[in-house]
């Protein structure tokens, strides 16, 4: 990330493990509180969506593409060849055995099956509670996935130099699904009822959904991890923030369920009311 940060001419870099002493429960709910405007006013957020953990790193080699798979199970074999890369400009400079150009591959699919076959890849940040919030809530991402190098922003997602061939808004589309008003600096306030609510609304129940399916290290941080959208999303609202649900609109919000049959357990410690999603492990989602 240093690396990376000083490559793309940034003066700053603020790492949540360095920036929070893990250590001090008074450090880590202060500065969570104030996590929602870390990451709006960012000039750009990396994520390391292909690192497992911390110390797994991101900058490195990605696995080869192997065949693809429609979805009535044709499977359709890759088609290899030889690529002579490019020698970059800033390296002409440089002794002559740095210069020989390198032979890469070149794969190859049948367009026609190439948009049926390619599913959307989950990283490991899609599964992590804590992840949702930096690509909510952020201006802009460069995101460093499985398949490709991903710049995602505010109005378009795009694959940098199309490393990949799903040229879809697939890794980190879900930043798009934010209202504007979330990243507006004033106190605006929706109106209750109005169509801008209603979008408001939905937007809420969409990151519900999305964050109930992920899971965190330790269960007591179920609503602490989310507490930055929530925040954003009350500032808009105006609306008392109860365990997961809003005061003003608590019959509707009480209408969550389970996405699947019996697919949500009971954690053994106690962490929220029972009538909120917070209080049960699983993804839940709200009526239409």
């Amino acid at each position: 990330a240093i690396h990376l940060t000083h490559a793309l001419g940034i003066e700053f870099l603020w790492i949540d493990t360095l920036c929070i002493i893990q250590d001090s429960g008074e450090d880590r709910l202060r500065e969570v509180a104030l996590m929602h405007d870390i990451y709006r006013n960012a000039c750009l957020t990396i994520v390391a969506a292909n690192a497992s953990k911390a110390s797994a790193g991101f900058l490195r080699e990605r696995t080869q593409p192997g065949p693809l798979q429609t979805n009535d199970g044709l499977v359709i074999p890759t088609i290899r060849l030889p690529f002579i890369c490019p020698v970059p400009a800033d390296s002409l400079q440089a002794p002559a055995h740095h210069t020989v150009p390198r032979v890469g591959e070149v794969h190859i699919y049948p367009v026609r099956y190439v948009q049926q076959a390619l599913q959307p890849c989950l990283e490991p940040t899609d599964t992590r509670a804590w992840c949702m919030q930096e690509a909510l809530l952020s201006r802009r991402v460069l995101l460093f996935t499985s398949r490709s190098l991903r710049f995602v922003c505010l109005t378009s997602a795009q694959d940098i130099k199309r490393m990949s061939p799903d040229v879809r808004p697939v890794e980190g589309a879900r930043l798009q699904s934010l209202p504007d008003r979330l990243f507006h600096a004033d106190s605006f306030v929706v109106e209750p009822g109005s169509d801008e609510w209603r979008r408001v609304r939905k937007a809420w129940h969409v990151a519900v959904s999305d964050y109930t399916r992920r899971s965190a290290s330790f269960p007591s941080d179920k609503l602490v991890a989310c507490s930055a959208i929530a925040a954003g999303f009350q500032r808009i609202l105006r609306s008392e923030y109860i365990a997961g649900l809003w005061r003003e609109t608590l019959l509707v919000d009480l209408l969550w369920h389970s996405s699947i049959p019996n697919g949500l357990s009971r954690p053994a410690d106690w962490r929220a009311p029972s009538w909120s999603w917070a209080a049960l492990d699983g993804e839940v989602r709200y009526p239409e």
